[in-house]
């Protein structure tokens, strides 16, 4: 995993700074050994200077000095110059190589920066690749479900026409049907008032009965396409529904990519793990960006009003100084919120508890991880248990990844 941005930033203040500060201490102590091997040459060469006959005719040193004296005197100030010019050249030869080391190491560190600043550049990339590609797909997903909307609007609209045509058919088969039974009453009344045409009355009513079959059996086909398109129209209806639920989720699913994590309700939440006060917890990581940075304080001032104690961090590296120095919490890639316990009874045994019955720090491991997936919003959408771990520590372990 890159180091963030604001931690190459720290290292940028710090070990630049540090590595340039002993450089230049070096390099100050190099010019003063040189400035001794000067010094001491020109001591050295005093007595070279001294010994010449004109120089002493011209200079009345006798006068301060007799010539013996003047010339211990002169000996001892040539190896005055002599143990300057050794400590001189020495002191050049090592701090010479020290500057060159510092020197060494300064560019060795820029090289670690620009490495370390080419990898985040290429993560921001591939995160923001990925943002457009989830973005894209929402996209397409809204757009597949308004074309599968307005397919389901046109199927009902069919559905309506058709049943409409079929009431309209079985109303008219309806009023012929009516009018067939007045023609039947006529000829009836006719064949009792003539009885002398009774035939012709009979088979004219054998007619109109037939015809009024072959009428009912239309009426009944029209039923049987009303039911039909009755039945078109239910399925439009609930084909337009799930369109309607495919819509919202995909807006829903936009919505919450460009909406940042928080805390809702936060005197309820205080309230769930109140009853687990004093319990020891820790942030065992954290994504290195904004929005995680602020869902973690939002969670420790949570759980500071609760009466819980927070352990310091563990100085691990990478880290980010979110509490001060010396009080840091590891970066991670993870996603989501996790939560972390150990305990030296089995898996197994734990989940034949019931959550009241469960022992101090698992339980408000529980208790924290259902609290914080009910009040974190937007919900993350994949459950995640309370990661429980063989050991003894009583402190509850909190990582806060990307959001999902």
């Amino acid at each position: 995993m890159s180091p963030s941005s604001e931690l190459i930033r720290l290292l940028d203040v710090a070990v630049r700074t540090s590595f340039q500060s002993l450089r230049d201490v070096y390099f100050l102590r190099l010019e003063i050994c040189t400035f001794a091997v000067v010094i001491g040459v020109f001591i050295e060469e005093g007595e070279y200077f001294l010994s010449w006959p004109r120089i002493r005719q011209k200079v009345p040193l006798r006068l301060l000095l007799p010539t013996h004296r003047f010339d211990k005197w002169v000996r001892r100030l040539s190896k005055v110059g002599w143990i300057l010019i050794l400590l001189g050249v020495g002191g050049e030869f090592v701090y010479e190589a020290r500057v060159s080391r510092a020197d060494g190491w300064l560019q060795e560190f820029n090289g670690i920066l620009s490495t370390a600043q080419q990898t985040e550049i290429k993560g921001l990339g591939d995160i923001a690749a990925k943002a457009r590609g989830d973005a894209k797909e929402a996209a397409e997903t809204a757009g597949l479900a308004k074309l599968i909307s307005s397919k389901a609007v046109a199927e009902s609209s069919q559905a309506e026409v058709r049943s409409s045509n079929a009431m309209e058919l079985a109303r008219s088969a309806r009023e012929e049907a009516d009018s067939f039974e007045k023609q039947i009453a006529s000829a009836l009344t006719q064949a009792a008032e003539a009885e002398s045409h009774l035939r012709d009355a009979l088979a004219r009513a054998e007619e109109v009965a037939a015809l009024a079959k072959g009428y009912e059996k239309q009426i009944e086909d029209a039923k049987r396409d009303a039911s039909e398109a009755k039945a078109l129209l239910a399925e439009a209806r609930q084909s337009a529904a799930e369109a309607q639920q495919l819509a919202t989720n995909a807006a829903l699913g936009v919505k919450r990519l460009g909406t940042d994590r928080s805390l809702n309700d936060l005197p309820g939440l205080v309230t769930n793990l109140k009853r687990f006060e004093n319990t020891e917890y820790a942030f065992s990581g954290v994504f290195a960006d904004e929005e995680s940075i602020q869902l973690l304080k939002q969670i420790n001032e949570a759980l500071r009003l609760a009466g819980w104690t927070r352990a310091k961090g563990s100085h691990a590296f990478p880290a980010l100084e979110i509490f001060g120095k010396d009080d840091d919490v590891r970066t991670i890639v993870n996603s989501g919120v996790k939560v972390s316990v150990e305990s030296p009874e089995p898996l197994v045994s734990l989940q034949s508890l019931a959550p009241d019955n469960l022992p101090a720090p698992v339980g408000a491991a529980v208790a924290l991880s259902l609290s914080l997936s009910s009040h974190i919003v937007p919900q993350d959408p994949e459950a995640r248990p309370v990661n429980v771990q063989p050991g003894t520590s009583k402190t509850v372990q909190i990582a806060v990844g990307k959001k999902p």
